[in-house]
């Protein structure tokens, strides 16, 4: 019997461990969510709200201008057990169960998910009573292919693929048991009892198998793919990109009938679509009816829309970054609360303090010369790309519709504040002349470049950014005191570039949640001259003690790939969520300096 199992998920996790192609524990069983064909209402229409005002992030991100960005559906489960509105879909998966019993270890496959009232139980000899049985549960294993394919474990092959000469075709006395000197499949047929041994990703024939658990279409690729653990990191690797929302989009004016046209997706296709005058004029009279507008106001913003409205240009990855970091630099005229981008700039108010207050501004030099903003909202766009499994062989991502041809991608829009502020150009450039310094930071280069990360954001590995990039995790370690949120609600944004043309030294900690309302405002306060002056000192004071010192400001080397040197748990790493980089690429001594290398920390700067 089948059943359909409601499991509630974060809305922000569907674009991430939870997206298409993942695996995901429930409360008792594992499923894999299925491809964004079928996020779909009971029309075949995408299920999930449309995200306007995005194109910078699209243009950037090398999405098609085609493409719509549109929110995962969302659903919720009522008083009385009905499901209100449209659920992401999953499978049951994988299909192979085994006995709960390790002296029996019996594998079966299930392809429909059982009952709850009537739990799958072993039928093997050793129990005459079915219902005093064991139960049988889901094994942790799976079959994942650097083609982006996921399938059962082909168990019958593990158990024979070292036999010589010998035949069996008998795939229902198969077992699986965990032993001392590791896990093995064995063969219960009479006469065979061949036995294989499993290990984590051990190349496997993917043989002839569908290419997701959900879909009927079959490969039979040629390179071979893993047998790994569904919690190991290889069977899914999503890719989600992200961008803030600044001027001109940011200032749109919402409501309007310019606005309503650009949401009005069907409307727009219509009017592209009408070959010839006639169809034109109808097509624009029924939308004047549906706008409640004049047919010369709709000709004019369909105009406006074909000039580009509303980013009026094409942005590249690295533009966006640089926009961003001008929307900080730039003063913005008749700014409104309401708007998506709104900085008010504190750089004045704090050379004032420090100006009352001379004693700080001599003991933290840092402070000297910093340009300060207080995000009160911002608007950030969050996109899946898609996902990558086992060791990828190409590097475009499998899309979250599998082949790419859907007109639209899985977003997500998150509204909050923060706090943004750059360092002083000349004395960054003063700090980073010490040759010794290059040559320290050098060694880090050339570990990372040994080393394969998926990062949200690629760093740049220069003096520059791991200073800021420190100092940014000292102050969200520092924040969690001082504002009360949990130290994963805050996010970091690093702006940074080796080009000398148009150099950038700023950090951003922020926080965004999905409501439209945004957070509360006390992180955006912080920005207020007083409380950032105590709040830059204690992370001054932060980086140069850590409790598990002297070994962690001398080590050479920790972490993923030995990435990080003075940094550690006790002093500088953040929760994931928190780190756009992998919590990798941290030194303490890029503040402090080394005594030890010959070089001083920028606080002396």
């Amino acid at each position: 019997m089948t059943k359909q199992v409601y499991f509630p998920v974060r809305l922000h996790h569907l674009l991430r461990h939870c997206s298409p192609g993942a695996i995901v524990r429930t409360d008792d069983e594992l499923v894999v969510v299925k491809d964004i064909c079928f996020w779909t209402d009971k029309y075949g229409n995408p299920a999930g709200q449309f995200i306007p005002y995005a194109e910078a992030v699209k243009s950037a991100l090398q999405i098609d201008k085609h493409k719509k960005l549109i929110a995962p559906p969302v659903a919720r489960q009522l008083d009385n057990g009905q499901i209100q509105g449209v659920c992401v879909p999953g499978q049951c998966f994988p299909t192979w169960y085994v006995c709960t019993d390790q002296r029996c270890g019996r594998l079966v496959r299930l392809f429909r998910k059982p009952d709850d009232h009537n739990k799958p139980r072993c039928t093997c000899d050793r129990y005459s009573d079915l219902k005093k049985a064991p139960l049988l549960e889901q094994v942790s294993w799976v079959m994942v292919h650097s083609e982006g394919y996921l399938a059962d474990l082909d168990f019958h092959f593990l158990a024979h693929r070292d036999q010589r000469g010998k035949k069996c075709e008998d795939r229902d006395n198969l077992s699986l048991k965990v032993l001392p000197e590791g896990t093995f499949v064995t063969c219960g047929s009479k006469g065979c009892g061949a036995r294989g041994m499993l290990e984590e990703r051990v190349p496997i024939s993917f043989g002839r198998n569908n290419k997701q658990p959900w879909l009927r279409d079959s490969v039979t690729p040629q390179d071979p793919a893993l047998a790994v653990l569904v919690n190991d990191p290889g069977v899914h690797m999503p890719v989600t990109k992200s961008g803030l929302v600044v001027p001109p989009e940011s200032r749109a004016i919402r409501g309007g009938v310019l606005d309503r046209l650009y949401q009005n997706t069907r409307l727009l296709r219509d009017l592209e679509a009408a070959r010839n005058s006639f169809q034109r004029r109808s097509v624009e009279a029924r939308a004047a009816r549906e706008l409640q507008c004049t047919t010369e106001e709709l000709e004019n913003c369909f105009k406006a829309l074909e000039n580009g409205y509303p980013l009026y240009g094409e942005v590249t990855s690295d533009d966006l970054v640089v926009r961003e970091w001008q929307a900080f630099q730039n003063e913005i005229p008749n700014l409104d609360e309401d708007e998506d981008f709104v900085p008010r700039e504190k750089t004045q108010e704090l050379k004032e303090l420090l100006n009352r207050k001379y004693e700080l501004a001599v003991k933290y030099p840092l402070l000297n010369h910093i340009r300060l903003v207080s995000v009160q909202r911002l608007r950030k766009i969050e996109v899946l790309r898609g996902f990558f499994r086992a060791e990828p062989s190409h590097p475009d991502p499998i899309p979250p519709d599998l082949d790419g041809q859907l007109d639209w991608l899985p977003a997500i829009e998150l509204f909050g504040e923060g706090v943004f502020f750059s360092l002083a150009e000349a004395s960054l450039r003063r700090w980073e002349s010490q040759p010794v310094l290059q040559k320290y930071v050098d060694v880090v280069k050339r570990r990372y470049g040994n080393m394969k990360f998926n990062l949200e954001l690629e760093p740049v590995q220069t003096p520059r950014f791991l200073l800021l990039h420190t100092l940014a995790h000292l102050l969200m370690r520092q924040l969690e005191s001082s504002v009360g949120y949990p130290a994963a609600s805050f996010q970091e944004r690093i702006y940074t570039t080796v080009q000398l043309d148009r150099p950038m030294a700023g950090i951003l900690i922020y926080i965004a949640v999905p409501d439209q309302v945004g957070t509360l405002g006390g992180l955006s306060r912080m920005a207020e001259p007083e409380k950032f002056v105590k709040l830059m000192a204690a992370a001054a004071r932060r980086s140069k003690w850590c409790s598990l010192d002297p070994v962690c400001s001398e080590h050479e080397g920790q972490g993923p790939g030995l990435l990080n040197r003075a940094a550690c748990h006790a002093c500088c790493l953040v929760p994931d969520p928190s780190c756009a980089y992998g919590n990798v690429l941290l030194d303490r001594t890029m503040l402090i300096g080394s005594d030890a290398h010959g070089f001083k920390g920028f606080l002396e700067y």
